[in-house]
């Protein structure tokens, strides 16, 4: 071999020798590139069936909480009630007003919620606390139907639970504070003023023992105070007829008193003279006279008529006691015989 064909031979030899590694790199590469494909797809493939996985369980979970809560929809037992409060007619229309012994629009009344056998003020429920209710509609012409005066601060609902509850109602309403209904859930009566009835004419009323189930409520409301109705006659040593001076003045019963809206007592607060108010004449007298008073067992009681200069004064006997609720009709004679 001469000396080119010797260098043809080693050129040859060199270029398989990079050709080789060369080819097999390319190789490498493209089966590196194609496993790095194939890794990439077989991730995405397992991360997908992951996430199905994964979500077949979230879907599971809701399927269940929608099928739990729709099983449950017809038992509610969170659910707060308002109450819906009536009153029939006070028997035995007692009740005085301007208007007569009825129910008017417009009357307010108060009323507390209560723990089932529970009493003022501690068992107040739910802080339904002297809540102000007023006379919306009268229907049949007598039973009256009460709204809240305020809905957002007065309305009374049932407690969330089926636990029972009482009522407690007064009328006229007062507010709880200085001059008013005190801590303690006593109601301030002074009956000095007897111009306008309705303001003094105290009217009471609880309900024992209902729940939600109930809803309405009626209050069957009664008078705790007396009514005191005094006719006049004319003596025979009487010669005129003209009524239009005579006053009636009763002394010897408290004016004032504080009623408990847990018992129902009373708590004279001291004995002062007031007069009566003059009504429409009774058929046959001289003069009628009308006062709510505050009830009383007994005393050394008295009614004095004065007109044209004179005093006539009736005792009234020891022995009858005024009672809650109840009217006595008693007839005086002015005169000397």
């Amino acid at each position: 071999m001469n000396e080119n064909d010797r260098h043809c031979a080693e050129g040859r030899n060199d270029r398989i020798r990079i050709f080789r590694p060369r080819a097999k790199k390319e190789m490498n590469i493209y089966s590196k590139t194609m496993y790095v494909k194939m890794t990439a797809v077989h991730s995405i493939t397992t991360t997908a069936k992951r996430a199905r996985l994964a979500f077949l369980p979230l879907c599971l979970l809701l399927f269940a909480s929608c099928a739990v809560e729709e099983s449950e929809t017809p038992v509610i037992t969170d659910r707060r009630v308002p109450v819906v409060f009536s009153a029939p007619p006070v028997a035995p229309a007692t009740r005085t007003s301007v208007d007569g012994n009825q129910w008017v629009g417009g009357d307010r009344i108060g009323i507390y919620m209560l723990r089932a056998g529970g009493a003022l003020p501690a068992d107040i429920a739910e802080n339904a606390d002297n809540r102000r209710y007023v006379v919306s509609s009268i229907t049949g012409g007598s039973v009256a139907s009460f709204v809240p005066v305020d809905v957002a601060t007065d309305l009374i609902q049932y407690p969330s639970s089926p636990a029972s509850v009482d009522f407690v109602a007064c009328y006229p309403y007062k507010a709880t504070g200085s001059g008013g209904i005190d801590g303690n859930g006593y109601y301030p009566i002074d009956v000095s003023n007897q111009n306008n009835p309705a303001a003094i004419d105290l009217m009471y009323a609880k309900v024992t023992g209902v729940n939600k189930s109930t809803n309405a409520v009626s209050l069957p409301f009664e008078h705790v105070m007396t009514r005191l109705v005094l006719n006049v006659a004319r003596g025979t040593d009487i010669i005129y007829s003209d009524s239009a001076d005579i006053i009636a003045t009763v002394s010897g019963m408290p004016v004032k008193a504080k009623f408990s809206l847990s018992d129902r007592q009373f708590v004279p607060e001291g004995a002062v003279s007031f007069r009566m108010r003059k009504v429409a004449t009774a058929a046959g007298y001289l003069a009628t006279f009308e006062a709510v008073v505050i009830p009383t067992a007994g005393g050394d009681r008295r009614v004095t008529l004065r007109f044209y200069n004179n005093e006539y004064v009736w005792k009234i006997p020891a022995a009858d006691a005024f009672l809650p609720g109840k009217r006595y009709i008693h007839t005086m004679t002015a005169g000397l015989s």
